[in-house]
């Protein structure tokens, strides 16, 4: 059954399904991975998450970069906070 449905959304195009959203409340992405897609989401010190989507699948993968530098997190999630009080 899961065979099948990543064979189907792999042809969203043509049978109408999404290769990519969400499915109770977590992301899913069945188009083929790629390195720049990967980079993106696996080290990336431009997004705050540390839990981001996962390059190929269903859930949540993890921003390796945050966990290197810890004080760096730190420091943009404070940065983050204040402009959203503003």
């Amino acid at each position: 059954m899961l065979v099948q449905e990543v064979t189907m959304s792999s042809h969203a195009d043509q049978d109408g399904r999404r290769a990519q959203g969400r499915f109770w409340r977590l992301p899913y992405d069945w188009r083929r991975p790629t390195v720049a897609r990967l980079r993106e989401r696996a080290w990336n010190p431009d997004d705050v998450r540390i839990l981001t989507p996962k390059t190929y699948g269903w859930g949540l993968g993890i921003n390796f970069y945050w966990l290197c530098h810890p004080v760096r997190f730190r420091r943009s999630s404070r940065a983050q906070r204040a402009k959203r009080a503003r």
